[in-house]
């Protein structure tokens, strides 16, 4: 599992993001960093995006599973979706 997030407070010198997000443990193995200062991804149209910041599960094919999940919410949904891939295997889908 990979977490992307899009850095969106961006200055003439750069992302701003980055020290809050060190500070709170997102620069581990399972953060994806990044910034898009010029909204080339379209990921504010692709995703509904109105304001920021927003948390969304996507599967591999980058579909969405859950959207908008609130940040108190997200340790419950993660260990749901865990569990649910967790059984799948175990049914050999």
């Amino acid at each position: 599992m990979k977490i992307l997030a899009v850095c969106t407070a961006v200055t003439d010198k750069g992302p701003e993001c980055w020290p809050s997000a060190e500070e709170k443990g997102f620069s581990d193995v399972f953060f994806i960093n990044t910034y898009d200062p010029y909204i080339q991804s379209r990921y504010k149209t692709l995703y509904d995006v109105r304001t920021t910041p927003q948390i969304f599960i996507l599967n591999r094919q980058h579909e969405i599973l859950m959207k908008r999940i609130g940040a108190e919410q997200l340790g419950d949904v993660l260990e749901q979706v865990m569990q649910f891939q967790e059984d799948k295997k175990k049914q050999g889908n």
